[in-house]
């Protein structure tokens, strides 16, 4: 069982070491799990969460904070497609997690729990043309441990350039401003 943050004024939570430059209104909350969501929820409350973060962030106003619980899913589209005896078939997936045109966002883990990007392809999440965003609490994981030295070598020597062997954690594009990355670990 999970239970609410403890808030103080202001939408932020006491265990924040750090005060929110992005301002947020408490009613505007989302949550995701992956385990127990579904997309079509509103994602307003534990009981009702959006099963994928890009459906709430796309779907999340201006000033919202959400709250991602621990899970497995969170990934981009055709992650570690292996249909080739074993080498990802697409060389240029799609961000695992896009936030795009929006202002005053809050992607953060919710308290005690540290979520899981994995993505193999253009990044863990991208940030394009937004600003007051903060992204925090994360793990990110790249593609290394799915891909082999040879099939690195062959992309550089090849100049192939694909995503999946290009690919960032956190990419911040466009004309994004006043973005906060902090609390996560990126490998």
């Amino acid at each position: 069982a999970t239970t609410a943050p403890s808030f103080l004024s202001g939408g932020r939570y006491i265990s924040d070491p750090i005060l929110p430059d992005v301002v947020t209104i408490q009613d505007n909350d989302m949550y995701v799990d992956s385990l127990n969501g579904q997309d079509f929820n509103d994602g307003k409350s534990l009981d009702t969460p959006k099963k994928t973060i890009n459906n709430a962030v796309e779907n999340a106003p201006s000033q919202t904070t959400i709250y991602v619980l621990n899970g497995n899913g969170y990934n981009n589209l055709n992650f570690n497609d292996l249909p080739n005896g074993g080498s990802p078939d697409n060389l240029n997936n799609l961000p695992a997690v896009e936030i795009k045109d929006k202002s005053d966002l809050i992607l953060r883990n919710y308290p005690g729990h540290t979520p899981k990007i994995t993505f193999d392809g253009e990044s863990g999440v991208t940030v394009q043309n937004s600003n007051n965003i903060e992204i925090r609490g994360f793990e990110i994981e790249g593609p290394c441990p799915y891909l082999s030295q040879m099939q690195a070598q062959n992309d550089r020597q090849n100049h192939l350039q694909s995503a999946l062997f290009n690919g960032n954690g956190i990419e911040i594009d466009g004309t994004s401003h006043h973005i906060r990355v902090t609390h996560n670990r990126i490998y």
